[in-house]
């Protein structure tokens, strides 16, 4: 991903919501979009789900018009895709992060005045 082009997760932060968000050409409908638009919103308070209308604005959202969110509540709804899965642990259907573990963190060493901080302890 660009966001990690070295540094600490601070700054991994800070250019994923300094980053403008695109949609790439036909991804999805347009009111799917609206929807996404509204909750990216970096302003939490002009965000959907955190105004007035809290929840509400976005389940009466035009994308889940055909959604019954009480029988949703009630475990009503079917899946619309269930993943195939070997047993409790499979993980196979998200993507690696393997070499994450692998990397080792960067730690920046304590000069003698923050080591002296921590003597007594």
């Amino acid at each position: 991903s660009h966001f990690s082009q070295g540094g600490d997760q601070v700054s991994m932060f800070k250019r994923i919501v300094q980053q403008k968000f695109t949609f790439p050409d036909k991804v999805c409908q347009e009111n799917a979009k609206d929807l996404i638009k509204h909750l990216l919103v970096r302003s939490v308070t002009s965000r959907y789900g955190c105004l007035v209308n809290a929840d509400d604005d976005i389940r009466n959202h035009e994308w889940f018009s055909s959604l019954s969110f009480d029988k949703l509540i009630k475990k009503k709804v079917n899946a619309p895709w269930i993943p195939s899965i070997k047993d409790a642990l499979d993980s196979s259907n998200f993507e690696s992060y393997a070499y994450m573990e692998k990397e080792k963190q960067k730690l920046k060493t304590l000069t003698n005045a923050q080591q002296a901080l921590f003597r007594e302890f």
